[in-house]
């Protein structure tokens, strides 16, 4: 009888309730809809699930843990305390050298930088490691300690590959104890107070005090040595500048004494005199120059046709001048006569010739005051010219005297330029005198390095501590990496986006007990949590094959060892149980199991019927304790693939009689038989191994089937961990909880 319920107002599908007539089988025998595949969301994805995972990688976690903080436990125990003492201090310019450069105007202010490299410089470092004897401790030098485990480990096998070190020379020990120092040693500086802060760190605490103190005084010593160093040879420059600069001045002062002796020395009022006697010369030319224009002008102007306005404009003598005076009275005198008389009165006619005896004279007395001046012109160009030859000549002596002066004061200026850089370099060496005298640099010390009291850093609980939480932290992440890494299937969610497949249920792991006794036949039908598994996953095949049982169904892998067998035992066992007759054949005539679960190893089945050496009746055997119909794989082998036919006529008698067939098949990455098979079936069964078959596995295999296979191919997950499966936060994971296992487990 069976009876369908559907909660009203509902969208979930209907569920099947058989009551069986023989009562065999529980009462509510409930088949509910495949469950929908689950996809992830962004709610899924929340803190839980990594808490999840570490509690299903805690003995990885764990273990990773220790072996990782066991590893580094050794070099955290071995440390051993070290001490940090600094002192302060602050490096100025000398006052002295202060005042002395503002007086020369100059800047000069002292490069911190520069200092802290001196106290960092080698030859400081190496005369720090001999005077405290820094190579005689372990700490520094690492030829007196004992090598690590590790260090040996790798000398045996340098010497097993014969690529030994070879022994270092004492150079290279010093080396070591020097760059040891370095590493301990810290020098620094201040930039906003210009302090320098020199600190030391060091096993033994009164070293650590010791080294800042010492390194001070070094630094001071070293940089005094520098600087009476640099002095000195300073000074030898200078001295060797000035010796050169001294032959300079004598061979200038040899050079004006030696021109003057050649040149004869000349005063300063025998020069005046040569100046004053070429002035004179220059003067007197510029007279006769003049004089000789005017007498030109004169003869001239007395020859020309105007000379009656000349003689009015030049100065002539006194005769011309008194006949020219008669002349003008004779005129006036014929003038008055001529408004008396008339022309040819006699007193007219005498004063007429009066007047050209006048004219005459004065005719003659200008020729020859014409005469007196061609002769006054003569005279002035001969005097002209003896005047500019004297003036030529002391032109010349005085070129001379100034060009012989410039050269004199060229040597005297050269004298002089070499004695103002001779006295220079005398006041530089006095100034390096007075330099050497005094300090270069003030050092002010803020705070002296003491003995310190505590270790610097941490403890090694602290370290372990921290040791530990790394470990941890990379315990985690391994598990992280390898739970992405891992692509074994643990529920029907991760195989939702293959279509040709679809989850019949999940088998947990089976009572220890179940199918070892086989002479009670309740003990092959188990309750609990695993029977309502087996019975959930008989209700999936009937409601895949439209509401009833198929008549025939092949359970197969998709490798071997995942328990395909023992799910067809156990849907045998539990169809038997409820009054469905089943015949279980073992269709795996390679490495088939079913012979040896019912003792048939030597019985007669499926392979010596399709060889022709037995009958249907003889291959079929009846287990009397489980009720189920059993072909075993039989004795003969024959080819594989080769007997369908045969085993179609196998098929249709089992469904003559109401018989479930149930073929457990080879794995189906293994042989091709179950794609044959599956095409005789009516329903596929894939058995998948929780937490132990990989999803490419699924796959591959799921692809091979879906050719062949008659509707969707049932998955069912076998051996399923309980307490392992609800870690994973998966929905199906709720048909194991602990409130259901207590429902189970109470009756």
């Amino acid at each position: 009888m069976k009876l369908s319920l559907m909660e009203p107002g509902s969208g979930t599908p209907p569920m099947t309730v058989a009551i069986p007539s023989n009562d065999s089988i529980s009462r509510t025998f409930v088949r509910y809809s495949s469950p929908d595949a689950m996809e992830a969301r962004p709610e899924d994805f929340d803190l839980t699930s990594g808490f999840r995972l570490i509690r299903r990688r805690i003995v990885l976690i764990v273990v990773l843990t220790l072996l990782l903080t066991a590893a580094i436990s050794p070099a955290i125990i071995s440390m051993k305390p070290v001490y940090h003492a600094d002192t302060r201090l602050i490096i100025r310019n000398s006052l002295a050298n202060t005042l002395d450069a503002r007086e020369a105007g100059r800047t000069d202010t002292l490069e911190l930088s520069s200092e802290t490299e001196r106290m960092l410089a080698r030859s400081t470092s190496e005369r720090m490691v001999r005077e405290l004897k820094l190579a005689d401790r372990e700490e520094f030098n690492p030829a007196l300690r004992k090598p690590s485990m590790i260090a040996e480990w790798r000398d045996a096998l340098r010497n097993l590959m014969g690529t030994s070190e070879e022994t270092p020379t004492s150079n290279a020990d010093d080396n070591r104890v020097v760059e040891e120092y370095e590493r301990a040693l810290s020098v620094s500086r201040d930039p906003v107070s210009s302090v320098i802060q020199i600190g030391f760190t060091s096993r033994d605490p009164k070293l650590a005090a010791a080294v800042p103190n010492t390194l001070l005084n070094v630094y001071l010593d070293e940089r005094g040595d520098n600087d009476r160093r640099r002095l000195e040879a300073t000074q030898q420059w200078v001295t060797h500048r000035i010796a050169e600069q001294q032959q300079r001045v004598q061979e200038a002062r040899a050079a004006v004494q030696s021109y003057r002796e050649s040149r004869g020395a000349m005063s300063l009022d025998a020069r005046a005199e040569q100046v004053k006697a070429a002035a004179d010369l220059s003067a007197k030319a510029g007279d006769i120059a003049q004089s000789t224009k005017e007498t030109l002008t004169t003869i001239a102007a007395l020859q020309g046709p105007g000379r009656e306005q000349a003689l009015q404009e030049i100065v002539v003598p006194d005769a011309i001048a008194e006949l020219q005076r008669q002349i003008a009275r004779e005129q006036v005198d014929l003038d008055r006569l001529l408004k008396t008389f008339g022309n040819g009165a006699d007193e007219v006619i005498a004063q007429k010739q009066k007047l050209e005896a006048s004219r005459s004279a004065l005719d003659l007395e200008i020729s020859r005051y014409v005469q007196s001046e061609r002769a006054k012109l003569a005279s002035l160009n001969r005097e002209s010219r003896e005047v500019n030859e004297a003036l030529r000549l002391a032109e010349d002596q005085l070129a001379r005297s100034a060009m012989e002066q410039a050269d004199l004061e060229e040597l005297v200026r050269a004298a002089a330029t070499e004695q103002t850089a001779l006295d220079k370099l005398e006041q530089r060496r006095r100034s390096l005198s007075d330099q050497a005298m005094m300090p270069e640099a003030d050092v002010e010390l803020l705070s002296p390095a003491t003995v310190p009291q505590f270790p610097q850093g941490r403890g090694r609980s602290f370290y372990l501590i921290g040791a530990l939480l790394a470990s941890l932290s990379i315990a985690v992440t391994v598990a992280f990496i390898r739970e992405m890494l891992d692509q074994r299937v643990r529920s029907a969610q991760q195989l939702s986006r293959f279509s040709s497949l679809a989850p019949a249920g999940l088998l947990p792991i089976a009572p220890r007990w179940f199918g070892k006794d086989r002479q009670s036949g309740t003990r092959m039908r188990p309750g609990g949590p695993f029977g309502e598994a087996v019975r959930s996953i008989i209700i999936s095949l009937k409601q895949s094959n439209g509401g009833r049982l198929p008549a025939s169904l092949i359970v197969s892998s998709a490798l071997d060892g995942e328990g395909k067998t023992f799910v067809a035992r156990a849907l045998a066992a539990e169809l038997v149980a409820a009054g469905q007759p089943v015949l279980l054949i073992d269709g795996d005539l390679l490495r088939g199991s079913l012979s040896t679960a019912f003792h048939l190893d030597h019985a007669e089945g499926l392979g010596d019927y399709l060889a022709g050496d037995a009958d249907i009746s003889a291959i079929i055997h009846h287990d009397a304790s489980s009720g189920i119909d059993i072909v075993p794989r039989g004795k003969t082998r024959i080819r594989r693939g080769l007997y369908l036919a045969d085993l179609s006529r196998l098929l249709k008698l089992a469904q003559s009689e109401a018989r479930l067939v149930i073929i457990d098949s080879a794995p189906v990455l293994a042989s091709t038989d179950t794609l044959y098979l599956a095409g005789q079936v009516e329903r596929t069964v894939l058995v998948v191994q929780w937490a132990r078959t990989r999803m490419r596995s699924v796959e591959f295999a799921a692809d091979r089937l879906e050719g062949t296979s008659k509707g969707e191919i049932m998955v069912v997950m076998n051996r399923v961990n309980p307490s392992k499966h609800k870690l994973y936060g998966y929905k199906d994971a709720e048909m194991f909880a602990p409130s259901i296992q207590a429902y189970h487990n109470s009756v």
